[in-house]
């Protein structure tokens, strides 16, 4: 989150319950690769912001953390637009 919404605000929750869908998903590689001898363990935190600290990526308010979108304000979402 500390990628999301306007310079010297808060940052912006979504909506959708992103933590625990990322999380869902870490357990289930975890179990599809547990029976293999190549388990795999997923960090939550690093699947959802280990690109952006690699990239040098930082809080752009309206434009999206590598500058491929803009975000759009609208009554009840902030949907983003190529551009």
């Amino acid at each position: 989150m500390h990628l999301t919404g306007l310079r010297g605000t808060a940052p912006r929750a979504p909506a959708a319950p992103v933590l625990s869908r990322a999380a869902a998903l870490a357990s289930a590689v975890t179990a599809l690769t547990t029976a293999t001898d190549n388990e795999v363990r997923l960090d939550v935190a690093h699947m959802l912001a280990g690109r952006a600290r690699l990239q040098g990526w930082h809080r752009r308010g309206l434009i999206s953390a590598n500058g491929s979108c803009r975000l759009l304000n609208t009554a009840d979402t902030a949907p983003a637009v190529p551009g």
